[in-house]
């Protein structure tokens, strides 16, 4: 019997001592590895700055904090021991020690969770930047709200939390004392209710008065947290969402104000009154105080909502206007839009052939593929093997062959996961399948006959007739996959397939955190891999590669800094290699008077892109830019993290002419535009100017328009552009009145212009085009009939292209066989323009189609060949000679298409009589 309680006890020594072990050492080895991460990237600073600011809080508030409750308890248990009719000195160091243990528990939970909220803060508030512009209420700089605001509370809520466990241990420590040591029997306290106790007679023990005592104390305390809650609150107006608009209302500032300020007062009086109320045994004096915060709690939420709803709400307008000034002004500085500049697009010039060819380069790069169907071909066709996979497909502009050219462009990632199930093992994993290979590029406008993309740089390994040359096309990171790597080891890693064969290769690069010595072990634990500890291919010189996913890594980084989950492949034709740029934002949720709006990133009232990473696809090099150098928030970082951030100017001329300016931030400022485009607070608030983003039947739902890169030149410009555009329409209109473009050149990045359409025209919405195409009575059934012969018609997206002061609409036609392994092939392209409408093979004789009529007579309205109701009125002025010429043209044009033929010979022939 003996021996078994022993053998407990021995199992139980070793499980807690393992228990300890492991939950001390995984921390620690986390620790290490991570600075040993930091620093094989360069980037030791945001690691030893943040380790070092956390030490630097985190000794002080645990000795302090340590010490006073050890003060605390120790005199707790001194006192109470005064009252125990025979006090044993060893029973008093007992405790006196457990007092300190638990000191030093609770002090180092408390501010490990503290240093934890609370480094960055501190960090922003003492290297804070002013935004340069107040709120409108208590004109504090905006940074007030960004930086001290959040700290304050947040140390107010720390201070909270520990007062609230100073009334829970004081209470339990009592009840535990008064349990194992009861007090002599002049003193002891009945606590069960079946006594009869009076309260008076309770409340003269001298136990149950010492509690009292400190748990009064606390509580007054307390209120005095709550008059400084209550003075923080009074700025928390500015965030209020009572009224019509985001920000303090009428309501708020008239009577919710006066409200927390009067509520802070009493809340100073109820502190001082319980502890006066006590130390006289005067219970009402000690309720007073809290009785009359509640009331007035109470009174004042009533009184704001009778304010709101019978003051304020019958005349709205007049008692919230200036309210919606605030909040008009400061959304537009939150998102930026108080820099767009708004110019007229007059919409009044008729389109030639002769204006058609003078924009040839912008006709070149009309996109007629579409992203979606790509990736599945891309899969399909240049995929070559099961675990290679083209994650997704990107926009850019390159200069190739010398001209400028607007390409899709995707990686061709490694999938470790779609490995043959035999061959997903930890050697291939993590050691043999290390990489993917190469991009393909396409232009936006081009097919093959069959309907599918012409590849400008394809195949392995990657073959171009182009200049648009990749000299080190593996990917060792990317979007995929995030599993640790190990190169330089006794296996050579797969490369790409060679016809039966397959290319070996070893990673030449000086990246990589070596696993000579202790290090193998280290990564092992943190890994939870034992097969790296004991891998005879794992050497002195071999390196492990982690945190390989493009965003993980860059968050891994820089934490503060919320990253587009869509960077994008980049080839730089100066020196041959791949790199992934990213779009970095600086976000708040404290702009005051500004609208928060639900972002990818979370909720949000402030953003900026304030940040450009680069990452070298091969070697996972990262360099980061700063694009805004008005932003506050970033000026903030780039101090507090000196060397981590450079100027943009220090960033390759080739790789910065390939900076764009993202769309999920564009779109959410679209977004906020469709309210915020109106200065006016009563057309604000009536509704009068709201605009909806224009919509689309893509594919086979109706669907907002997504934004799109395209190129074309602005009406006062003659330099072709690369554009990010988005058009609006009047609320639930299909008429389109206007059309939002980011510009991404050159000096020009970042500058955003709204085109105005005139309002005595209507300008056709995308929409409209959709309805035009289906109630069109040739292009209609065949798509219909397409639709029945076991294909799928996918509609493409719209585009809204502008050629000098007109809009061209291109929307591609793809068909796709019922069947999986089919892929989806372009058949058609629509083309509108005012009234008329066609459908081609292709984008040239859609064209072609289009304006060939004006080839003669550009003054003359245009034949639709596909719009059999128009053509006779439309050239009845026209000489018979050119009519002829027309009838040959027509016959060369439509391929032998008789109908369009008679047509024309019918008119010819009333012509003639």
């Amino acid at each position: 019997m003996e021996s078994s309680k022993r053998v407990k006890v021995i199992f139980t020594l070793i499980f807690l001592v393992l228990f300890i072990f492991v939950s001390f050492t995984k921390p620690i080895i986390g620790l290490i590895t991570n600075y040993l991460w930091f620093s094989s990237v360069n980037y030791k600073e945001l690691f030893t700055v943040q380790l070092f600011t956390k030490v630097k809080i985190f000794i002080p508030v645990f000795f302090l904090i340590s010490l006073v409750v050890f003060i605390y308890l120790k005199s707790l248990v001194k006192n109470y021991f005064h009252f125990v009719e025979k006090p044993l000195e060893n029973e008093f160091k007992r405790n006196k020690l457990i007092s300190l243990v638990f000191s030093i528990v609770f002090g180092f939970m408390y501010s490990l969770n503290f240093t934890s909220l609370l480094w960055m803060k501190i960090l922003m508030q003492l290297n804070k930047f002013n935004f340069g512009y107040q709120d409108p209420i208590f004109h504090n700089d905006v940074s007030f709200y960004i930086y001290t605001y959040p700290l304050m509370r947040s140390v107010l809520d720390a201070v909270f939390m520990l007062a609230f466990w100073l009334l829970v241990t004081t209470v339990m420590a009592y009840l535990i004392l008064i349990r194992f040591y009861p007090p002599s029997k002049d003193n002891i306290v009945y606590l069960n209710p079946r006594n009869n106790v009076s309260f008076s007679s309770i409340a003269n023990k001298k136990v149950y008065s010492y509690m009292i005592t400190k748990v009064t104390v606390i509580g007054s305390m307390i209120f005095v947290l709550f008059a400084l809650s209550y003075y923080l609150k009074t700025y928390e107006l500015l965030f209020s969402s009572r009224g019509v608009a985001y920000g303090a209302s009428y309501t708020d500032i008239n009577v919710t104000l006066v409200s927390y300020r009067i509520q802070m007062v009493i809340a100073l009086v109820s502190s001082v009154g319980i502890y006066i109320g006590f130390k006289r045994r005067s219970l009402k004096l000690s309720l007073v105080g809290p009785v009359l915060f509640l009331a007035v709690t109470l009174i004042t939420g009533g009184s704001a909502m009778f304010i709101q709803k019978f003051v304020v709400e019958p005349d709205e307008i007049s008692k919230e206007t200036k309210f919606l000034e605030y909040n008009i002004e400061n959304t537009q500085r939150a998102y930026n839009l108080d820099k767009v500049v708004e110019k007229e697009f007059p919409v009044d010039q008729d389109l030639t052939k002769k204006d058609i060819e003078e924009n040839s380069e912008i006709v070149d790069n009309i996109r007629i593929n579409d992203y979606r169907p790509l990736k599945q071909t891309y899969n399909q066709i240049q995929g070559i093997r099961l675990y290679y996979k083209f994650n997704d497909i990107d926009i850019d502009r390159y200069q190739i062959d010398g001209k400028y050219t607007e390409v899709f462009i995707s990686a061709r990632e490694m999938e470790q996961n779609s490995l043959d199930e035999k061959a997903q093992t930890w050697l291939n994993k993590h050691l043999i399948y290390t990489h993917g290979y190469g991009a393909v590029v396409s232009p936006v406008n081009k097919i093959t006959q069959n309907g599918q993309p012409e590849l400008l740089v394809k195949n392995l390994p990657p073959t171009t007739n182009t200049d648009l040359k990749i000299e080190r096309p593996e990917l060792y990171f990317g979007e995929l996959n995030n599993d640790y790597i190990v190169v330089k080891t006794g296996e050579e890693e797969f490369d790409y397939p060679s016809g039966s064969d397959n290319k070996r290769t070893i990673f030449n690069s000086d990246r990589g955190i070596p696993l000579a010595g202790i290090n193998k072990l280290l990564f092992s634990i943190e890994e939870n891999s034992l097969k790296m500890l004991l891998s005879n291919n794992i050497t002195k010189d071999s390196k492990i590669i982690i945190h390989r996913n493009i965003v993980d890594r860059l968050k891994t980084l820089t934490p503060f800094i919320q990253y587009d989950e869509n960077p994008y492949l980049v080839i730089n034709k100066e020196d041959g290699k791949l790199y992934w740029i990213a779009d970095g934002y600086t976000t708040s949720t404290m702009h005051p008077y500004s609208q928060p709006y639900v972002t990818k990133f979370g909720r949000a009232n402030y953003i900026r892109n304030s940040v450009k990473a680069v990452v070298d696809a091969y070697s996972g090099e990262v360099n980061l830019y700063v694009f805004d150098k008005n932003d506050p928030l970033i000026k903030t970082y780039s101090k507090i993290f000196k060397n981590s951030f450079k100027d943009k100017s220090e960033m390759d001329k080739y790789l910065f002419a390939h900076v764009k300016y993202p769309q999920d931030l564009f779109e959410l400022q679209a977004r906020v535009y469709k309210s915020y485009h109106v200065n006016n607070p009563t057309v604000f608030y009536n509704g009068e100017d709201v605009w909806d983003i224009a919509t689309e039947k893509y594919m086979s739902e109706v669907q907002d328009v997504e934004s799109n890169y395209l190129m074309f030149k602005l009406p006062d410009s003659k330099k072709l552009e690369f554009l990010l555009s988005i058009p609006f329409t009047p609320k639930e209109k299909a008429n389109m009145n206007s059309l939002l473009i980011a510009r991404n050149d050159g000096d020009n990045y970042g500058k955003i212009v709204m085109y105005r359409f005139p309002k005595d025209k209507n300008v056709q919405g995308p929409m409209m085009i959709e309805s035009r195409i289906d109630q069109n009575s040739e292009i209609s059934p065949q798509l219909t009939l397409w639709g029945q012969q076991g294909s799928s018609v996918l509609r493409g997206n719209i585009l809204v292209i502008p050629i000098n002061n007109s809009l061209l609409y291109i929307e591609p036609i793809y068909l796709q066989a019922d069947n999986s392994n089919n892929l989806p092939e372009l058949k058609r392209v629509i083309i509108a323009y005012k009234e008329k409408i066609v459908m081609e093979d292709t984008l040239e004789k859609a064209i072609d189609s289009m304006f060939s009529i004006n080839k003669f007579d550009s003054s003359s309205s245009q034949t639709d060949y596909t719009n059999t109701d128009t053509t006779t009125s439309v050239i009845s002025d026209a000489s018979l000679n050119e009519l002829l010429i027309q009838v040959e043209q027509a016959l060369n044009q439509s391929k032998g298409d008789i109908d369009k033929l008679e047509e024309l010979i019918n008119v010819i022939k009333s012509k003639i009589k």
